[in-house]
């Protein structure tokens, strides 16, 4: 799906990788206080002797990475957030000029609500994906790999111990998948028509007021907006 979209970025195709490549630094920043804060804590409770300039250069690398942490995240979510904007303005033009090529026919028989939820709400909502998802996925994924193999080099049992949730986890996430995934046709289904019933009704208003047909439109869209809201 990711190489999909990325197929309408263009230039832009490179913004997207070189924000993911700065919240990935950024998030492998943010795992080195933890090392220093380790390497603060492992003498203490050995009883090693501790000089206040071991202390403090490791206090000041913490302070460090958490700046540098922060600029970085900020620079490559500023980065991905005008690579998707961009693209999803490339995605609209091309969903205009295929719109184009199409019989009038067909155009009409999908509906005004229809061809507004495809060119609003839509290309918006992959807006999550190409500004968060597709960027921070690297990020996300270093986490979990890095903390893991730290575990490991200080004690694989513990490590181990940690990885027994992770089964569980994954089949809780499936089992909330299966249940909501059933009725999810129904409630897009139910949308779609609610969507165009509405959009329909607001543009035909000043007809309907001439004609007197207030009653018999409003019908219209309180019975489409019903199934909507028994899915919900």
């Amino acid at each position: 799906m990711f190489k999909k979209m990325l197929e309408y970025a263009g230039p832009y195709k490179r913004l997207t990788i070189q924000s993911g490549l700065v919240i990935l630094a950024a998030v492998l920043v943010s795992i080195l206080p933890f090392v220093f804060v380790y390497q603060i804590i492992t003498p203490l409770i050995m009883g090693s002797p501790v000089s206040p300039a071991y202390i403090s250069l490791r206090i000041l690398a913490v302070a460090v990475c958490l700046v540098s942490h922060a600029c970085l995240y900020v620079k490559g979510l500023s980065m991905s957030h005008e690579a998707a904007f961009h693209i999803l303005m490339r995605l609209r033009v091309h969903l205009q000029k295929k719109m184009e090529m199409l019989p009038l026919g067909e155009i009409q028989g999908k509906g005004t609500g229809s061809l507004k939820r495809m060119f609003v709400d839509d290309v918006d909502s992959i807006e999550i994906l190409l500004a968060h998802a597709l960027p921070e996925g690297f990020g996300n994924l270093a986490i979990p790999a890095a903390v893991y193999l730290c575990l490991f080099a200080v004690d694989w049992k513990l490590a181990l111990m940690s990885l027994a949730s992770l089964p569980v986890g994954l089949f809780s996430m499936c089992v909330m998948f299966a249940i909501g995934s059933r009725d999810m046709n129904n409630y897009y289904t139910a949308g779609k028509v609610m969507n165009n019933t509405i959009i329909e009704y607001i543009n035909g208003m000043e007809v309907v007021k001439v004609f007197n047909k207030d009653g018999e439109s409003y019908r219209l869209p309180s019975t489409a907006s019903r199934p909507g809201t028994s899915q919900v």
